[in-house]
């Protein structure tokens, strides 16, 4: 008998478990939209103000930021390829780091069309519309966030409960 309920219990706590793991999924991907929004910020300060070139940009908000996955990925390729490719690489290699959904990406990617293609103004203006865009995803995830989070967690909890009864 002891057995059974230590079973039911470790079935419960393992459920519990997996679904607070799984509501960790959308916060995350709130955190991380928010913060490439404070990046791009910096970024699009960057360009307007300094006369580097982008991938020293890249490398200067790296070493700024606590969130430099995108940053850093970009500073650190090659130094042959250009700033659009860097940029389209780093989403591509980093996109599951950050719990980023396609939607997120493909406007990540946007901005790759416009890095070193244009003058400053026009890099500014694709800025400056990427960021309006990801903090528009931004909102969603947060409303994503607190209407999903606990709705996984009690999913946990009741799925351990009707596995355990069901094994026992």
């Amino acid at each position: 008998m002891a057995y059974r309920l230590f079973g039911a219990i470790l079935i419960i706590i393992s459920a519990s478990v997996c679904g607070y793991l799984y509501s960790l999924h959308p916060q995350k991907r709130y955190k991380n939209l928010t913060m490439i929004c404070a990046c791009l910020e910096i970024f699009e300060n960057e360009v307007g103000f300094s006369n580097d070139t982008i991938c020293t940009i890249f490398k200067r908000i790296a070493n700024l930021s606590h969130f430099s996955y995108l940053f850093q990925t970009a500073a650190e390729i090659d130094e042959e390829m250009s700033a659009a490719k860097r940029w389209k690489y780093a989403i591509e290699h980093d996109c599951e780091k950050m719990c980023l959904e396609k939607g997120d990406t493909e406007i990540l990617k946007l901005l790759s069309c416009e890095l070193g293609t244009t003058g400053k103004e026009g890099q500014i203006k694709s800025i400056r519309h990427i960021k309006t865009l990801l903090e528009r995803q931004a909102i969603s995830a947060e409303e994503e966030c607190t209407k999903n989070i606990k709705m996984y967690r009690g999913l946990g909890v009741a799925g351990g409960i009707f596995v355990a009864i069901l094994l026992f």
